[in-house]
């Protein structure tokens, strides 16, 4: 993606976009998916327990 301020080509700063990029391919947004200025994405470990007594765990991004 391209940078707002010099054009030149924004570098994914965590391995949720990088998937695929070192080996030639890349992950692909939509432009109308990504405002003009940006937008974050958060990545997170989420625990909780079951009726049961079990933990679960699980990774989750969410778009802020």
């Amino acid at each position: 993606m391209p940078s707002a301020a010099d054009g030149t080509p924004v570098r994914p700063r965590t391995a949720l976009l990088r998937e695929g990029l070192d080996a030639g391919r890349p992950y692909v947004v939509n432009e109308e998916e990504v405002p003009r200025t940006g937008t974050r994405v958060t990545v997170s470990f989420n625990r909780a327990r079951w009726r049961d007594g079990r933990v679960v765990v699980w990774l989750a991004a969410q778009r802020a």
